[in-house]
């Protein structure tokens, strides 16, 4: 819960770098933060009562290495490489409130290192021996031109990796003793790895580092359950576990709904605050703005040889087409005759009359979820699917035959 705090705070913030301090981790604690790597340098804990520890995040997207201190406790640092091969060195720096702080790591680093920042929990007594009131602060710096990371990644041809080992030649020797065995077992560990070696394809990764959005918890195990489920499903093919699915997929588009509303409202409060130096706020104008050109688009319907383009016009047309086509007086699309039960259904008019009208009016008949029954005064029987087994058809698609139905709507 902690990390998912610190993780929506640093999006918003859109930092560079953070310092973590009395983080309280051992070495069995896992601690990420999503597109920002992690130097920690945990509290020894048989010198020292629990607690303290310092850690250090940086973007993921800065060139550079991380700096650890063997002899100075607690210290966390980062050389970060800027333009014209000049260096930044950023420490977290944590300071236990009944320990002095250590003023050889200080001289350690002006001695060292042109270019640092030292943040961190100091503990200093500021004024008549109080310490600091401790409230986080975020320090914005000017002119400084870092050097990107470049990543790469590697993905492996398979067709040329099974290319590469058929054309090895096959073991002819005669296997006799142990060495024999272990000699054959390493060339055929050998030429896998040679195989691999050749198919991989290495290319480079662009990381703009844009930010990412952390997702809360509830969302996050309701898609887990979703994957869940759904791999149960595709296996199974049960219809409770599709009512199953269908009903996580309905929970966690809600919940969707309901953290992008208040993700929104978030943003629109930000803006109260406007800052015409922050590019971040203006980043923000333009996303709202455009997400408003795309709603503003107004919907536009050829009908009857007209362009329609208000909503009155729209809703008074889709009206007058609803009727004209399924009302009972219209006898050009619908044929009212006796159709015998061996009939083949195949351009049965009520069908096709649905498909055109969905067609005019931009509707998609979801046919896999399109069944239908047939209704004898007999009821079902063994013979039920035989006998009245009818041949329709939505879009070329074959209806399935369901005696029991679950009616949802139309």
């Amino acid at each position: 819960m902690l990390t998912t705090q610190i993780q929506n705070i640093i999006t918003e913030l859109d930092v560079d770098f953070i310092s973590l301090n009395e983080t309280y981790l051992k070495k069995s604690n896992k601690f990420n933060l999503n597109n920002y790597m992690i130097i920690r340098a945990d509290r020894v804990l048989d010198k020292k009562q629990k607690g303290g520890g310092a850690a250090l995040g940086i973007r993921k997207n800065f060139k550079g290495k991380s700096i650890l201190f063997p002899e100075f406790e607690e210290i966390a640092g980062f050389e970060i490489e800027l333009s014209k091969q000049d260096v930044l060195s950023v420490f977290s720096y944590y300071s236990s409130p009944d320990s002095k702080l250590n003023k050889k790591f200080f001289d350690f680093i002006v001695e060292k290192y042109k270019n640092f920042i030292i943040l961190g929990d100091l503990n200093a007594k500021i004024l008549d021996n109080e310490i600091s009131d401790h409230q986080p602060t975020l320090t914005t710096f000017n002119n400084i031109v870092t050097v990107k990371k470049v990543d790469y990644a590697t993905k492996i041809n398979w067709s040329k990796f099974h290319q590469s080992l058929s054309l090895l030649k096959p073991i002819r020797n005669q296997i006799i003793t142990e060495s024999d065995f272990n000699e054959q077992a390493d060339k055929i560990i050998s030429d896998i790895q040679n195989a691999i070696n050749t198919a991989t394809i290495k290319f480079r990764v662009s990381n703009n580092n844009n930010p990412i959005i952390s997702v809360p918890e509830n969302i996050l195990n309701l898609i887990k359950e979703k994957r869940k489920i759904r791999r149960i499903f595709q296996k199974s093919q049960l219809s409770d576990h599709k009512k199953v699915l269908n009903a996580i997929n309905n929970r966690l588009k809600k919940a969707l709904k309901i953290f992008k509303n208040i993700k929104t409202k978030t943003e629109f409060k930000e803006l109260s605050s406007f800052n015409q130096s922050s590019s971040k706020h203006w980043a923000l104008v333009r996303r709202l703005e455009n997400a408003q050109e795309k709603d503003s688009k107004k919907l536009v319907l050829n009908y009857n040889n007209q362009t329609l383009q208000e909503d009155q016009d729209i809703a008074e047309a889709f009206s007058e087409g609803l009727a004209e086509t399924f009302s009972q007086t219209n006898n050009n699309n619908l044929d009212t005759t006796h159709q015998p039960e061996t009939e083949i259904f195949g351009n049965f008019e009520y069908i096709s009359t649905t498909d055109l009208f969905c067609k005019t009016w931009g509707f998609y008949i979801n046919t896999s979820k399109t069944c239908y029954t047939t209704f004898t005064t007999a009821g079902e029987r063994k013979n039920y699917t035989t006998k009245y087994k009818l041949n329709l058809k939505i879009v070329n698609n074959a209806i399935p035959m369901e005696p029991n139905p679950t009616f949802l709507g139309i």
